[in-house]
């Protein structure tokens, strides 16, 4: 029965790949607003479970991850859930992240999350006014961080629909230098039968941001997925469509086999319209899942093409009695 399972899990995997690769595209294209977007850690993926599916997760968001994918999957929720995650990003650029959420009532759930990205040792130097006659001076090191704390609210509205909403407070700080706004995500799930959802997300709606009296847009994102289960095959998988407001349309498929519900298997592929400046194969990722009673600890591959690899790493603690089934 195992290698039964496992052999439908690496041949449904193969087939995402495959038909991804069909359209992968030789030429990489810039976008034209580029660049032009501040808070871009808020694009970072939460949560290594729905990392380690290529980051498609929209649709079947049903632990307290769904606080970045689909807030309205937090209504999945059955206990009360604690998790804490570390990135571990390139350049020594690190991300934690912390949330908890509580189980209001039958139909509703709220949560409160805490996350912040950070480097140190960057080297200040003053430029000089004929920068051409000499070199830079040092002038000692810096640090940079930035910081989002999220409230979220998810309620069941009948049998079919869920609806979800965050609120965000952002942080961005470079040196002395300091800037703030605020976000909304909206999102909703639509049960399209017993083994198959239908997930729709606006995420960072919110004013310009604004540091040294230069505004930048926030990194507005609209997404739609299409979350599935197969139990015959110990499967669930996604399929998610992300529109940017400063990049070309991406692509992203995923899924993870379950072992006994102890262990759980994952593999995604994500895929940018134009090409990937990273290259085809930084697409990929891979993850793992250890689940133990109410303790999961699930860890994510990424890589990141000549940038190099990433990891993240989560933990999450269920608790009380169970809600929604």
């Amino acid at each position: 029965m195992l290698q039964r399972n496992l052999r439908s899990f690496i041949k449904f995997t193969a087939i995402i790949f495959a038909v991804t690769a069909l359209s992968l595209a030789d030429d990489v294209q810039i976008h034209p607003n580029a660049g032009k977007t501040s808070a871009s850690f808020l694009k970072l993926g939460l949560g290594a479970r729905a990392v380690g599916m290529g980051e498609s997760y929209a649709g079947i968001a049903d632990d307290i991850y769904a606080v970045y994918w689909n807030p309205a999957g937090l209504n999945n929720l059955t206990k009360n859930e604690l998790s804490a995650m570390h990135t571990e990003w390139f350049q020594d650029i690190r991300y934690e992240y912390a949330s908890v959420a509580l189980r209001l009532s039958d139909r509703s759930v709220g949560a409160f999350s805490l996350g912040g990205l950070y480097m140190s040792g960057l080297e200040r130097r003053t430029v000089l006014e004929n920068p051409e006659d000499a070199p830079s001076v040092p002038e000692g090191t810096f640090g940079a961080y930035d910081v989002v704390a999220i409230f979220s609210y998810a309620f069941k509205l009948d049998e079919s629909w869920t609806l979800g909403a965050n609120l965000k407070g952002i942080c961005e700080s470079l040196d002395v230098y300091n800037g703030y706004s605020a976000a909304l995500d909206v999102g909703a799930q639509y049960k399209l039968s017993p083994n198959m959802k239908l997930g729709m997300v606006i995420q960072n709606f919110g004013p310009n941001l604004t540091v040294r009296e230069q505004s930048y847009w926030l990194p507005f994102n609209v997404k739609v997925g299409l979350g599935f289960a197969i139990p015959e095959w110990r499967i669930t998988g996604d399929i998610d469509i992300n529109q940017p407001i400063d990049d070309f349309t991406r692509f992203s498929a995923g899924a993870e086999y379950n072992y006994e519900n102890l262990i759980f298997l994952r593999a995604g592929y994500r895929y940018r319209w134009n090409g990937d400046a990273l290259g085809n194969l930084a697409g990929l990722t891979a993850g793992i899942g250890l689940r133990i009673s109410d303790y999961q600890l699930d860890y994510a591959f990424v890589p990141f093409g000549d940038l190099g690899i990433t990891h993240r790493i989560s933990f999450t603690a269920r608790w009380g009695q169970a809600g929604q089934k």
